[in-house]
C-alpha cells in the first residue's frame, strides 16, 4: 500500500531534516575523530583552559571550558600520554578531577562538571495520520509512561472503571494526551511538540523520542 503525504507535510519534513542535519552531523563527526584521533601529550601542573586549547589544536574540534570550573580552586592538570584516543584522554581527566565533555550541537564540546552537563536535544516526526480521529476513551486499558524520583519512565496499563463513550479526536486531543503522559519532560524551553498536516513533530532527548514512540504504539495496538 503506497502512502501519500500531503505537501505540506513534505514541505515540513524537508524544512526539519535540513535544518538539523548541520548540528547532527557536526556532533557525530565530533565523536568519532574523538574516537578514532591518537594523541600524545606531557602536562605538568597545566591549567584547564590550557588543556583545552592544547586539544582544540590538535584535533581542529573546538574545546571550550565552562566558567563555571573557574571558580573556586584552579584545577591543575597532570598527565602524561602516548598514542592515546582523545575519548580515553577525556576518561582519564574525568576519573582523576571530576571534569566531563559535554559534546553540543555543531560538534563543540563544552569541559564541566557532570551535573551542567546538557542533554543533546533532537527533532524527529512521526506519521499520526491514522491517530488523529481513531483514539476512543471507552472501558478497556488505559495507556500512560509512568514516572518516578529516578527520572526512569516505562509503559503502565490499567483498567478503567466504567465506559465514557466519548471519542478523542484531532491534532489537540493527541498532543495534550502525550503531555499528560510526560508533563515534566515540557518544562525545558528547547523541547518542542506540534502537529502538522498530519504530522508530529517533536523536539526532545532520545530517551522522550523513545517514550513518545512507545505511546504511540501504545495507542496503535489498543484499538
Amino acid at each position: 500500500m503506497r502512502t501519500r503525504i500531503g505537501l505540506t507535510g513534505m514541505a515540513l519534513l524537508l524544512a526539519f531534516a535540513v535544518e538539523g542535519r548541520a548540528d547532527d552531523q557536526g556532533r557525530r563527526a565530533a565523536i568519532e575523530k574523538m574516537k578514532t584521533q591518537r594523541i600524545s601529550l606531557d602536562f605538568k601542573d597545566s591549567s584547564i583552559r590550557d588543556f583545552a586549547t592544547f586539544l582544540a589544536s590538535v584535533t581542529g574540534i573546538s574545546f571550550v571550558v565552562d566558567p563555571e570550573l573557574a571558580k573556586g580552586e584552579e584545577l591543575a592538570i597532570t598527565l602524561e600520554v602516548k598514542a592515546l584516543s582523545v575519548t580515553n584522554v577525556l576518561a582519564l581527566i574525568e576519573s582523576m578531577h571530576g571534569v566531563v565533555a559535554d559534546i553540543r550541537d555543531g560538534g563543540v564540546v563544552v569541559l564541566t562538571r557532570p551535573d551542567r552537563v546538557v542533554q543533546a536535544f533532537e527533532r524527529r516526526v512521526f506519521d499520526v495520520r491514522d491517530l488523529l480521529f481513531t483514539i476512543k476513551d471507552f472501558p478497556g486499558p488505559s495507556i500512560g509512561i509512568a514516572k518516578s524520583t529516578t527520572s526512569t519512565t516505562g509503559i503502565f496499563v490499567t483498567e478503567d472503571d466504567a465506559p465514557t463513550g466519548k471519542i478523542v479526536d484531532g491534532p489537540d486531543a493527541l498532543l495534550e494526551l502525550v503531555k499528560a503522559n510526560m508533563s515534566a519532560a515540557w518544562e525545558d524551553e528547547r523541547a518542542g511538540l506540534s502537529i502538522v498536516g498530519g504530522l508530529m513533530v517533536v523536539t526532545h532527548t532520545e530517551l522522550v523520542q523513545k517514550d513518545v514512540a512507545k505511546l504511540l504504539r501504545m495507542l496503535r495496538s489498543s484499538r
